[in-house]
């Protein structure tokens, strides 16, 4: 417990150091994505899809889609040795690189980000192991986090494609917090204009927020902590919890798999636990 205690510290104390990385990955996905498109297709994806993807080049669901997803993409995997006997493996071997003329450092700024975002990953998965009575250590043996299938995607939606629709969380008007910039009144649409909408988004959002708290519960209870512990007033008794609802534009249809839904969703979760270490590294 006290290691993993001790990673989580190391982890939110060392924000900075993510914060950065994180940064220089997005001005080099910007630099990336602002070349002409005769220079992105030299690294076109491969047999492993690794590598660019152009815009309309996914579709997930050809039976509904009528094109493909309005987004290009770059992926980037977890390589190994020529040696190795995973090299095989369709998730598995090299990535295509821009040339180092073109986008110098790219390459060095995709590394280190995916290896911090995966030691980010490694170290909730010690929280979840001893939230389950396991060993800290239970979910890095080779079959499962060792040499995990960690995929990072950089993508890119071009232009001024998206809208979109925010919720948030609100009190009532004498509640001290009304008159604060992230609370107060939710704009609803016309209920004859769409009838159950705002229910239905109401809803929603109540059961994102209880995943969100049920999440955090574990993490609680790994530290030895009181399971109610980060549901005080000052960390998530009156979060300031946005639901977003994006649509970029171009054909909508629905996607009934949850491997297929916006990446947003899971986004979301991931910022929530993320605002929670950090918490941590203030005990």
């Amino acid at each position: 417990m006290n290691e993993s205690l001790l990673t989580c510290i190391d982890l939110a104390n060392s924000d900075h150091q993510s914060v950065l990385s994180l940064k220089q990955a997005f001005e080099q996905s910007k630099n990336f994505f602002a070349l002409p498109l005769e220079e992105k297709m030299k690294v076109f994806k491969n047999e492993k899809h690794r590598g660019y993807t152009p815009f309309y080049d996914q579709i997930p669901d050809p039976e509904n889609q009528v094109q493909g997803d309005h987004k290009e993409g770059y992926y980037i995997g977890s390589e190994v040795p020529r040696d190795d006997p995973q090299w095989d493996y369709p998730f598995y071997g090299p990535n295509p690189w821009p040339d180092p003329d073109v986008l110098p450092g790219w390459r060095e700024t995709m590394e280190k980000y995916h290896q911090e975002a995966l030691r980010v990953c490694k170290a909730i998965a010690k929280l979840l192991a001893l939230a389950l009575d396991l060993d800290a250590d239970y979910f890095d043996s080779p079959e499962m986090l060792g040499k995990p299938i960690s995929t990072l995607r950089l993508l890119h939606y071009e232009g001024d494609h998206k809208e979109g629709y925010y919720i948030g969380s609100e009190v009532p008007r004498d509640d001290p917090q009304w008159d604060y910039p992230f609370y107060g009144p939710n704009p609803w649409p016309d209920p004859d204009v769409l009838p159950g909408w705002r229910e239905t988004m109401e809803k929603y959002y109540q059961e994102a927020l209880r995943v969100c708290k049920a999440i955090a519960k574990l993490l609680a209870l790994a530290l030895d902590l009181d399971a109610d512990y980060f549901d005080s007033p000052e960390m998530l008794g009156k979060p300031i919890s946005t639901l977003r609802l994006l649509h970029y534009e171009g054909d909508i249809y629905f996607k009934e798999s949850f491997k297929e839904l916006p990446e947003h969703s899971i986004y979301a979760n991931l910022s929530m636990i993320l605002i929670l270490l950090r918490k941590i590294g203030s005990l």
